[in-house]
Parts: structure tokens; sequence; C-alpha cells
């Protein structure tokens, strides 16, 4: 049975259930392959799993955390459009991820906080339909959060961890909190690389206030690049902006030097 007649043919509520136990989509097509796509094979996988699995879909469903597969109508196509496809995420909001548009990701380093408020409270003026994107781990982003929480803008929160580090600035009504792991409390690497591939994947482009070598900002700018996405970096506020200045020597962001350009270029799309 091949790929297609799979997609055509599933119900959403059984791949929903399956995909709840797989973190590898290929061990569940395999069982795919071997079973009647009918309550048989659900009832065979739930009788399997283990204890734990259940207690933690139980907990998703007590928590209103959706558990979304990547066939649902409801995953966010523009992952699947990035090619970052996840077999699952997690959710917690009131809207529908896919009616938002022009999606900007932000993304700032730990220690240059002041610096981010400096830029932000400076130099970025957003229009309403622009819909912000960051991973909810740095104090810098937190200020974004709190920055924006007044304003018309949607923001997609994306966490590599468990929900209770989302920030207190949201609005399930207007907001998306996404996590990839929403009880761990750990924050391992793998899960910080997922996070980053899912903002680069789920947004239309990138602005940067600062950024070294190593950062995250730099493996989203070359991520979102290879996807060829716009990307906004800002250079004008002092030599601790190497990593942007490595960018732009790279031809991965354009360079933006003044407000009024920063803000026509985001603006405009």
């Amino acid at each position: 049975m091949g790929w297609i007649n799979l997609s055509r043919i599933l119900k959403e509520d059984i791949c929903v259930e399956i995909m709840k136990r797989y973190d590898n989509i290929f061990h569940a097509i395999d069982d795919f392959k071997k079973y009647d796509l009918n309550k048989t094979i659900l009832y065979k996988l739930l009788k399997a799993a283990k204890e734990d699995d259940i207690y933690y879909i139980n907990k998703c469903r007590e928590e209103n955390i959706k558990i979304i597969s990547f066939k649902d109508k409801n995953y966010p196509k523009k992952l699947i459009q990035s090619g970052f496809i996840f077999p699952y995420i997690y959710l917690k909001t009131n809207i529908d991820i896919n009616k938002l548009e022009n999606i900007l990701a932000f993304s700032s380093n730990y220690d240059l906080i002041e610096n981010t408020k400096k830029i932000l409270d400076n130099t970025l003026d957003l229009n309403d339909n622009i819909s912000l994107s960051l991973v909810t781990e740095t104090d810098a982003d937190k200020y974004i959060q709190k920055k924006f929480s007044s304003k018309k803008n949607n923001m997609i929160y994306i966490n590599s961890r468990d929900f209770k580090y989302i920030p207190k600035y949201y609005d399930l009504d207007k907001d998306v909190l996404i996590s990839m792991s929403p009880f761990e409390d750990f924050r391992s690497k793998n899960n910080i690389l997922k996070s980053t591939c899912l903002l680069a994947g789920i947004s239309d482009y990138l602005y940067i206030p600062e950024s070294f070598l190593t950062s995250r900002a730099m493996i989203l700018s070359k991520i979102m690049n290879s996807m060829g996405k716009e990307i906004f970096a800002s250079t004008s506020y002092g030599n601790r902006y190497l990593g942007c200045n490595y960018i732009l020597r790279n031809n991965i962001a354009k360079l933006v030097m003044s407000k009024d350009d920063i803000n026509k270029e985001v603006n405009n799309g």
C-alpha cells in the first residue's frame, strides 16, 4: 500500500491516535502496511502501548493540549511546505494557525537583552497584520513578548520543553503556543534544534536584532536562507554584532540600517 493511498483513506481520528505513540514516522507506516486500516489496528496499537504513554496522552487531554498529527487538517501548512515535517506537535490555542500570514521570526541571544530592548524600542514598528514568532527561552524573548502583549499582533510561541515555561503574556484567543515536548523539564540540545527548525519552517521571514557566530540566530538564518526566505539583520549598534556581520559577508541577510528602511521592508513583506 503506497503513501498516496494511505493519505487518501486514513481517517483523521485513527491517524491521530497512532501518531501519538510513534517517535519515528516510518514505524507507523510499517504498521499501516501490515494491518487493515480500521478499528482493529487502533485497538492493537492501544493495547501494545505502555501505561506511561496512555498517561501522557490523558494528561494532554486534561490540560487541553492538542496533539496534532502531520496528516491533520489543522497541522501548520507552512511546516509541510518548508520540508520540516514533524510527526506531531503540541498546540495550545483557540485559533487556526493556518490563518496567520506574514509571520516574522525574532531571534536574539541570551546575554544581549539590553541591546534587544534598544533596537525594538527605537527601531521596529510593526503593522497589526504581521504575526510574530519566537522561541520562548531567553530574557530577550520575554521582553519581546511583553512589548507586543498590548498590541493586536498574533504571537506564535515555540517552546522546546514543558508548557509551564510558556510566557506570561499570551492570549489563547489570539496567540498560538507550540511545544515539541510539553511535559519535559530538561532542555535538551535535540529539542532546541527541533524548535529552531520549527521556527524557521513556520515563519515567512526573520529579523535578527543581534547575533554571534554560534548563536541560534545564526543557525536559524542559515536554515531560512536555504529555503529562500528573507532575512533582516540590524548591524548599527556596535561591535557586538559580529554574527550579523558574518551573515552579511556570506550574503545571507539583507543589510537594513535605518528605522524607516527596516519598517518599510518588514511591513511591506
